[in-house]
């Protein structure tokens, strides 16, 4: 530090000598005009300008300072030496980085030939450092003297110039190191400029108003500056990307989910409210035709005749009902025979559980293989290779608190507590355990190696360096604590790692500090802030990086697909990881951690842990259908009228039909997954135990007839409710096979799985459940007591009485629901419900966040809590151009680039608008453009980072140390300075920038940058190729989906602005990538499926309907409209409810249509076959018969396993599975239990005259109507057995 300490001494000499030889400074007078040094320094020499006529100097003079060209001989103050340092060293810099603005580029090369060789130069350059060399003076540095106006004017025309390689960084950035562009303003800006203009004398600029005048005859520089948006000499403005005051208009993203609207009144709304009123109105003219018609009928006796309809549908009814009542008898002889050949059956199936696979990866689970977005991943990497798997940790201090500090260049400043130096240095012994952690692995053959991180990381230094690429602040030290440690004296001032720190932040494109420390690694990769600093503050567009309140630490990993062995080493590598993060624990700083695999064993582990939960469910379900299967009138009989047995065999059952379907399916190939094995056993056990039930309660109610056989009851009763099982399975079974229709994995196995396990449970409990019914009467008849059926106990016959429960539904319940005030009332109700739930399913919100799959004490959560807190920045993005395209023609370049010439409405122009606008577009920044920074690297100026070693000779790479000695250009030097390579010299030079490095001299390389970003056809014409960017920061779901509709927008836009100016082939396309997109486009189109799904899945449950109603349109439009509203008002609920729309509730809603099938059809067979005279008696009896089996079958089957669901740890099944699953069992249960009775009062299919006839003809009356009025339970159990017998 002791040249600081004599500067002050070393000016007053300099300014002697100067004194001593004297300078003049008017117009025609120079300071120099040549060099006399190797290293380049000028001579002083305060005389006329000399004329130029070295015809290699006029020449370095007309292609750099063309307006200094005024004669043939132009006189100048530079020599051919000169101006060869100039072209070479100079202006290399600015000509790689600034010509992509023409008026930039011709303010800043005017600038240094005024400064090098005006004829006026010494009228505002003044030597302030000099050194005297024999007869000769060097200059050694010089003031500038320039006006402010001057100065803003070149400053504002270059400002906003991008530097394509790296997002989000503009050139002045590296021309002000330590400062960002938001900060660097002129002064800082002139002052820097010799930086990267290698002069080997120093810059001093002197800024001076423009009234300010000078006794000495300096005349301060004072030229107007073009601005960016003027023509230069015949060259066009800078691009709108370089010149915000170009750009004719801004990024502005298509409303997407614009409000339906009629007038300024909610659409909705209004069409919802006339549906109601309009109903209000019918259902009014209905009752008063009602009334009217009844008064006009109320003493007449007159019945019409069975007409052909009739007589057709009781015949069908009749034939239907005999099958089942011959197949029931026939399981009741044969009760072993039929389980033994049940169970080999549901044996010989459920073996091909063996060969299911379960999907569990949340791509192939949740994303249709027919997805564009899964084309377009699978087309990505098999292109440009798999991107490396990523594990990312945020670091925040345990102790909260700020700390201010003096920093060497802005004063005080204020730190959070996560600067301290022993944070530091604890995150740097963190990352040097996880560099350092062993893992053990065994290759296919069985040899055991230990590997640890340098075994499976990027290394993108190799093969010259096997250093891992790990994203950390620790970066900008190298890893070195020592580094950090690092305190320097400059000027009596002290800084450290706060200053190196606050310098790297803010370049971190800088090569060092003014510390004299790296700012990047060691590999020379820069650390970005925003992908390594969590939290911090942004104060009027500057962002404050001393704010940040956490760090973001990243690992990136190999993965190669075709590499099995480094995939397992990944693998093992990425689970030993985790495990030690799960133990890890400091006192200073608490972590968070994610790894790419994280989410999919997430969301194995919580599946497994439910697993207990849906155990416990079914146990509870299991005890509920035990007690209520059972007769208990007498204490005496309790174990011998309990169904302890019979309960579990239907659990059994049910089990067994789930894992027969299972095995069908393993072995054809269907995979299967988890959302199929949680969802599908709780539609099957609501199926399941709706038809135990009602084949139980049937069989306990009915008296066995003088004569009869238990097998001929038995087989009566399978008559009576057999056909009506037989249509609810067969319904629900299609219904959900129909749903297989949509593609998404998740949704497309549940519903095969569901639909097929249907099936097999109808098959079972018609043929096992029967048999072992058929048992269990046997046992109960005997007098035999469970569980050991050796014991017996009374034999007196079991008793038919109404149980407490079936009399409150018929003297209570029933008539109560059919009462003509009640019914309307209900009517209006569930309409109006049902209006409003159509209302409120159109605000549902569309999306499932990543929280949702995650347990609330799951490491992820902690993770995902920590990125919405403190990320910065979304995921990187690739806009992906594939097919053919000619980039060398330069029409075709034109549709591309972004700089200058290329089209206004180019790919990178559109895309650079929309990063400009990240708030509307969630992009954060204009993406990066290797074929800008291409025409740069290859450019036909003196700045060039393409050299031959001689003209048509080899190519000359910066990495050869006679690189300097090159100086041949790729494409010969033209007048045309925006001449570009077209034809075959494009695709000649183009690897050989892919293979530049970034460095001193060139600082255009691709190799960094674009290394991967283009891939090549065998004959060197490109086949693919990506620009990228990030996405602005993605806090939840719903960005997810919202970024994704914006880039394909854009990508749709942008490919068909290329195809109406150039001529490209069909296999053209320009298509968005990033990792997300393929879990998140189910969300675009789901809403969709829906509309067709939900409505298709109705289709199958009315046909099946009217063929087994006989073609009884009125009772099959009754059942779909039914179930439809029950999906609907489930819908409602799941807005009420905050549960969003996505594919696990969109199985759910499939699920409620197959449940409610169980509500609504078992009530309406009844209404239909009963021959009661009125609609209101039928409704009534429907009601208290069907209805008492359905509330206890179904309702309260579902409600002790649902309630259990509550407890579990997964946010998933607490949402979509216990609210969602109640929602669905108590909208079903008001449907069918109040709703439909009350419905079919009013529009209840007619009564079946042939079916009444052939009941009178039997009873000698309606006997239906006197059990029905009378309600005596002396007869037996108020149900006439001839009168239920349909």
């Amino acid at each position: 530090m002791g040249g600081f300490l004599k500067l002050p001494v070393i000016l007053v000499l300099v300014y002697g000598c100067i004194q001593i030889f004297g300078q003049v400074h008017e117009a025609n007078r120079c300071i120099w005009n040549d060099e006399c040094s190797d290293d380049g320094k000028p001579c002083f020499s305060n005389t006329i300008p000399q004329p130029l006529i070295d015809p290699e100097g006029i020449y370095l003079l007309s292609q750099l300072c063309p307006k200094l060209v005024v004669s043939p001989t132009p006189p100048t103050c530079c020599s051919t030496a000169i101006l060869r340092r100039m072209a070479g060293f100079t202006v290399r810099f600015a000509q790689q980085n600034l010509r992509r603005c023409p008026s930039c580029m011709e303010n800043i090369m005017n600038h240094f030939c005024q400064i090098t060789c005006s004829p006026n130069q010494s009228q505002f350059v003044n030597v302030t450092l000099s050194d005297a060399t024999g007869s000769d003076v060097l200059v050694n540095g010089t003031e500038v003297f320039l006006t402010n106006e001057y100065a803003e004017g070149i400053h504002t025309s270059c400002k906003d110039v991008l530097y394509p390689g790296v997002n989000d960084i503009k050139v002045i950035d590296l021309m002000c190191p330590g400062y960002s562009d938001e900060t660097c303003n002129p002064q800082i800006w002139f002052n820097a400029l010799y930086l990267t203009s290698i002069t080997p004398y120093t810059v001093a600029y002197n800024f001076v108003d423009s009234s300010q005048t000078f006794t000495n005859g300096i005349q301060p520089l004072s030229d107007t500056p073009f601005r960016c948006q003027d023509s230069t000499f015949g060259n066009p403005a800078c691009s709108c990307e370089d010149c915000p005051a170009v750009c004719v208009e801004e990024y502005v993203p298509e409303p997407t989910n614009e409000p339906f609207e009629i007038g300024e009144v909610d659409g909705w709304i209004l069409i919802l409210s006339v549906i109601f009123f309009v109903f209000l109105s019918v259902l009014l003219v209905l009752i008063l035709c009602i009334a009217f018609c009844k008064r006009r009928r109320s003493d007449s006796n007159e019945v019409r005749d069975a007409n052909c309809c009739d007589s057709c549908s009781k015949l069908f009814n009749d034939t239907l009902s005999g099958v089942f009542e011959k197949w029931g008898r026939l399981v009741a002889k044969h009760p072993f025979i039929v389980l033994l050949i049940s169970l080999v059956v549901v044996i010989a199936c459920s073996c091909g559980i063996y060969y299911t696979e379960i999907v569990t990866d949340p791509i192939e689970l949740w994303s249709s293989s027919s997805a564009q977005t899964r084309k377009d991943q699978i087309e990505f990497q098999e292109t440009f290779g798999s991107e490396s798997r990523t594990e990312q940790l945020f670091i925040t201090p345990r102790v909260n608190g700020k700390e201010v500090y003096d920093s060497f260049r802005n004063g005080p400043l204020e730190f959070n507590a996560l600067f301290d130096l022993s944070i530091f240095e604890e995150v740097l012994n963190l990352q040097n355990e996880i560099s350092r952690l062993p893992v053990s692995y065994t290759y296919p053959n069985g040899t055991k190696i230990e590997i640890t991180l340098k075994d499976v990381c990027v290394q993108p230094g190799a093969p010259y360096s096997q250093e891992c690429f790990i994203n950390s602040v620790l970066q900008h030290w190298q890893n070195s604590f020592e580094k950090m440690n690092t305190t320097v004296i400059l000027g009596g001032r002290k800084a450290d790692y706060h200053d190196h720190f606050l310098f790297c932040t803010t370049s971190p494109l800088s090569p060092e500090s003014f510390m004299g420390l790296p700012c990047g690694s060691n590999l020379g990769i820069p650390a970005f802030p925003y992908t390594t600093l969590g939290g911090y503050k942004n104060d009027n567009g500057v962002d404050v990086y001393n704010s940040a309140e956490a760090f973001i630490f990243t690992l990136f990993l190999r993965e190669e697909v075709d590499n099995d062995v480094l995939s397992g080493m990944t693998f093992a590598w990425e689970e030993a990881f985790i495990e030690f993060m799960h133990k890890y624990s400091s006192d200073l700083i608490r972590v968070s951690y994610y790894a790419t695999s994280t989410l999919e064993e997430e969301i194995k582990r919580e599946s497994e842990a439910d697993t207990v939960t849906i155990a416990i469910s079914y146990c509870a379900v299991f005890v509920y259908i035990v007690l209520a299967l059972g007769q208990y009138n007498k204490c005496s009989r309790i174990l011998v009228d309990s169904k302890v047995l019979l309960g579990l065999s239907g659990i059994i059952i049910i089990l067994l039909s789930i894992l027969s379907a299972a095995g069908i399916y393993g072995y054809v190939g269907v995979k299967t997954s988890l959302i199929a094995l949680e969802v599908v056993p709780f539609i099957i056990l609501a199926v399941g135990a709706d038809n135990m039930f009602i084949l139980v309660k049937d069989y306990q109610l009915d008296v066995r007839r003088s004569g009869e056989t238990r097998e001929e009851q038995i087989g009566r009763t399978i008559g009576r409710v057999g056909p009506s099982i037989f249509m609810c399975g067969l319904s629900e079974s299609f219904a959900f096979f129909v749903g297989a229709y949509i593609r998404i994995e998740g949704i497309h196995t549940f519903a095969l799985y569901a639909g097929l396990a249907v099936l097999f449970d109808f098959i079972l409990q018609m043929s096992a459940f029967v048999a072992v019914l058929s048992i269990d009467a046997w046992r109960q008849d005997a007098g035999r007591m469970e569980p050991c059926c050796c014991c017996t106990c009374s034999r007196e016959s079991t008793s038919n009485e109404l149980g407490y429960f079936q009399l409150f539904m018929k003297k209570i319940y029933a008539p109560l629901i059919v009462n003509k005030w009640v019914r309307p009332i209900i009517v209006i109700v569930f309409v109006a419900a049902t209006c409003i739930s159509v209302y409120l399913t159109t605000m549902l919100t569309v999306v499932l966040d990543r929280a949702d799959v995650l347990d609330d004490d799951s490491y992820a959560t902690a993770f995902v809590r920590d990125y919405q807190a403190y990320g910065q920045i979304g995921p990187p993005v690739y806009f992906v151009v594939a097919g053919d395209y000619d980039y060398s023609n330069e029409r075709a370049q034109n549709m591309i680039c972004g700089g200058t010439n290329c089209s206004d409405n180019s790919l990178h122009q559109q895309l650079s608008a929309a990063g400009r606008d990240p708030e509307n577009s969630l992009i954060a920044f204009p993406p990066n453009s290797w074929l800008d920074d291409y025409f740069d690297w290859i450019g036909p100026n003196f700045g060039s980072c393409c050299k031959l070693k001689e003209a048509g000779g080899d190519f000359c790479s910066t990495a050869d140390p006679a690189y300097l000695g090159c100086t041949t250009n790729c494409i010969p030097a033209s007048t045309d300075a925006w001449q570009r390579p077209i034809g075959q010299t494009f695709i000649t030079y183009l690897p050989n920038f892919l293979g530049t490095l970034t460095g001193q001299y060139c600082t255009k390389g691709g190799a960094t940058s674009y290394g991967s970003a283009i891939a090549f056809n065998d004959d060197g014409s490109i086949k693919a190729t990506y620009f990228s960017s990030f996405h602005a920061k993605l806090s939840t779901g719903l960005d997810d989906i919202e970024s994704l509709k914006i880039v394909l927008q854009i990508c749709e836009d942008i490919e068909k602005e290329i195809r109406k100016n150039i001529d490209v082939g069909d296999n053209f396309r320009v298509f968005p990538y990033s990792d997300s997109y393929v879990f998140y486009e189910q969300f675009l189109d789901i809403v969709d499926e829906a509309k067709i799904i939900l409505p298709a899945i109705l289709v199958p449950v009315f046909v099946v309907t009217l063929l087994l109603m006989s073609f009884d349109f009125i009772s099959s439009i009754i059942v779909i409209v039914n179930v439809a509203m029950v999906v609907v008002n489930t819908m409602g609920v799941m807005y009420l409810l905050d549960i969003y729309f996505n594919a696990i509730s969109l199985v759910n809603l499939m699920m409620a249509t197959g449940i409610s099938v169980e509500f609504i059809s078992h009530i309406v067979r009844t209404f239909r076959l009963s021959t009661l005279p009125t609609r209101k008696q039928r409704a009534e009896f429907s009601l208290a018969t069907t209805g008492s089996s359905i509330l206890s079958g179904v309702a309260l089957t579902n409600l002790p396993g649902i309630i259990v669901l509550n407890f579990a740890s997964s946010k998933v099944f607490r949402d979509y599975y216990f609210q969602m699953f109640l929602a669905i069992t108590i909208i079903g249960t008001l449907h069918g239990l109040m709703f439909l009775p009350a419905l079919l009062t009013y529009l209840g299919p007619p009564l079946n005259r042939a079916e009444a006839e052939a009941e009178a003809s039997k009873s000698n009356g309606n006997v239906q109507r006197i059990h029905m009025t009378k309600m005596d339970p002396e007869t037996h159990n108020g149900y006439d057995n001839k009168a239920a017998e349909h």
